[in-house]
């Protein structure tokens, strides 16, 4: 069970909790329901928490789970601390199935672990992690242990993942009266129990007899249970700051970094020199972009309320890197030199989109700082980590999501843009020479815009030509090929890649006798069809769309012809997208041309079928084949 903390900016807080006495680990009570489709089952979880302050509350944990089989990860237990939240009391025991105690864990089970993360390069987290394994399946382990965290830190991750139910889990909070919090249970039913003793109050919250849950083709990503409890009144490492509303929140992380603007005379007046000659707004912010990704790198370091609080302008100007937030400060500070007014926006770059802001509940569940620069058309929004993303392109970690813009008077929770299928858009323009073999000689070239260039602008810079070759290998469902030819090109001031790529097809159609059977979409395939699914019990969801263009021309050798091309119109149109292909046969050229529209979307589970429908089209007519024959001699 994985807990994910709701510190901007900092890490993730695995955690698991716990304080009421199991006698009987034994595996014959567990009901059956519960036992169906589980890899493993949570026997028994409970968090007593104790909040202390508005900067400090203590943890108890206990945490019980039954295996019952190698696919579960219920047998890995980890949990973050730093310097400032020390575990202690740290204990557990392993039982055999009938609930018999084979031994008791020791001190070297646990280990320590850097919990650096995906954007850093150094935090002061660390994990205790333990991974125990027994030979006979099922088997039971207890884990105990004790913990002093923030504020920020008392929400649940109910469960984490598929195959895994719960018999039996308490949440319990007891706050002084003075603390009061916001909270909220997402994709499950859940109240607490209130008791008030006068100048404490204590919220329960339990969870009895949840059955696993079954993975489902486009399912939403956030489907498990979870309950989020965030402060409205807070200190964190000194800092006193509200999470009652978007704007009091902003305001904290505003006044956090008061001050940090703090540019030298030196690069002001460098400032004024670069953009003396520009005359619009947007050339001096295509300017200091391009200065700062050129002079200034990306190195991110978490440390305490560093994960909240940039370095200043001067430390960035000095050492020339900075994370997220200092570089973006930075660049915030020229363009203000500029009179041009600028705002930090907080926003959450998982793909998973594990948490989904809401403007009705404050959650600091950001890991991420790009820069709001208001415009007359258009805002302007600059990746300021990236030293090779043109000016103004908001990338698929990016965009379609909710952002925090963090103003003189507080925060404002915004939409950032999502630009439409029809703009991410992959254009493929082959020609084939079919050869009388079989085999093909193929100048293939691939045009990728906004999301599906992101990957090839990031392998144009960071991978080595070897690489990059590698990855288009991979990437082409064809049968035994060579590249003779492979050259990767990107387009500086637009989101944009180009492919160009000549290599030789060793067989690309089958031959039966004097026939051969060519499969005419050389480019983009979907090979395998969606499964019925009766009792679906998810919506459908895809998150973003996008568009494929594909026109392939083969020229045939003077001893082939063509026998037979389907002559069945295909052109679907569909709440999920659009998809239509031609087959033309013009003298000794058969050209074919398609086009797949695959919007994004969030329907109910019923529109499933519909959805399958359309998706299992696209896969039959992908398929389709022409008949070659091989002329009489």
């Amino acid at each position: 069970m994985k807990f994910i903390s709701a510190l901007v900016l900092l890490c993730s807080l695995p955690v698991f909790l716990f304080s009421t006495q199991i006698n009987d680990y034994s595996i014959v009570d567990i009901p059956k329901e519960l036992k169906k489709n589980a890899d493993g089952i949570v026997r028994f979880e409970e968090n007593t928490i104790r909040v202390k302050s508005k900067r400090e509350a203590i943890y108890k944990v206990k945490y019980v789970v039954t295996i019952f089989n190698k696919k579960s990860d219920l047998n890995e237990f980890y949990v973050s601390y730093t310097k400032g939240t020390p575990i202690t009391g740290l204990s557990g025991n392993l039982y055999d199935a009938n609930g018999k105690r084979i031994r008791k864990l020791k001190k070297d089970d646990f280990s320590d672990h850097s919990a650096v993360s995906d954007f850093s390069i150094y935090e002061d987290d660390k994990v205790k992690y333990a991974e125990i394994r027994h030979h006979e399946y099922p088997y039971t382990i207890e884990f105990e242990y004790e913990q002093s965290v923030s504020l920020l830190d008392l929400s649940w991750q109910i469960l984490g993942g598929f195959h895994t139910s719960i018999e039996k889990a308490i949440h319990q909070i007891t706050t002084p009266n003075d603390i009061s919090f916001h909270f909220k249970a997402r994709n499950i039913e859940l109240q607490p129990e209130k008791n008030d003793d006068g100048s404490h109050t204590t919220y329960t919250w339990k969870v009895e007899n949840y059955k696993a849950l079954e993975e489902e083709y486009y399912a939403p990503d956030d489907i498990f249970p979870s309950l989020m409890v965030i402060p409205n009144e807070f200190d964190y490492g000194g800092y006193e700051g509200k999470m009652d509303t978007w704007k009091a929140y902003g305001q904290f992380y505003r006044e956090l970094n008061i001050g940090h603007n703090n540019l030298s005379e030196e690069m002001k007046k460098e400032i004024h020199q670069l953009t003396a000659k520009a005359t619009t707004n947007e050339e001096k912010i295509a300017i200091l972009y391009n200065y700062l990704q050129k002079e200034m790198r990306y190195v991110s370091v978490q440390l305490g309320i560093g994960g909240w609080q940039s370095f200043d302008a001067q430390y960035v100007e000095k050492n020339r890197y900075g994370d997220c937030k200092a570089l973006t400060f930075f660049m915030k500070s020229m363009l203000e030199e500029v009179d041009i007014p600028a705002y930090p926006a907080l926003i959450n770059s998982n793909d998973d989109y594990i948490f989904q802001h809401s403007q009705d509940f404050v959650i600091p569940a950001f890991n991420h700082v790009i820069l709001y620069v208001p415009n007359e058309d258009d805002p302007i929004w600059l990746e300021c980590t990236s030293s090779y993303l043109p000016m103004g392109y908001i990338s698929s970690s990016n965009e379609n999501r909710k952002a925090l813009i963090v103003k003189e008077d507080g925060g404002e929770l915004i939409e950032t843009p999502y630009k439409g299928a029809s703009e991410h858009k992959q254009v493929h323009t082959i020609t084939a020479n079919v050869q009388e073999d079989g085999g093909m000689v193929v100048n293939f070239k691939k045009e990728l815009y906004n999301d599906q260039h992101d990957f090839w602008r990031f392998a144009y810079y960071i991978l080595s030509k070897e690489e990059q070759e590698k990855r288009i290998q991979k990437g082409l469902e064809l049968p035994t090929f060579f590249i003779h030819k492979y050259d990767l090109t990107i387009a500086e001031q637009k989101p944009k890649a180009t492919i160009d790529l000549e290599l030789k097809i060793v067989k690309y159609a089958s031959k039966a006798g004097k026939r051969y059977f060519l499969m005419p979409n050389m480019a983009n395939r979907f090979d395998k069809g969606l499964m019925e699914m009766p009792d679906r019990k998810y919506r459908i969801e895809r998150q973003s769309g996008f568009a494929d263009y594909d026109t392939v021309r083969y020229i045939l050798p003077p001893t082939m012809i063509v026998e037979n091309i389907p002559t069945e119109k295909v052109e679907l149109e569909t709440d999920f997208g659009k998809y239509k292909i031609t087959v033309t046969h013009e003298g000794n050229e058969l050209i074919y041309t398609r086009y797949l529209e695959m919007n994004a979307f969030s329907y109910p589970k019923e529109q499933y079928d519909d959805y399958r429908a359309f998706y299992n089209a696209v896969v039959k007519h992908d398929k389709m084949k022409v008949v070659l024959l091989k002329k009489q001699p």
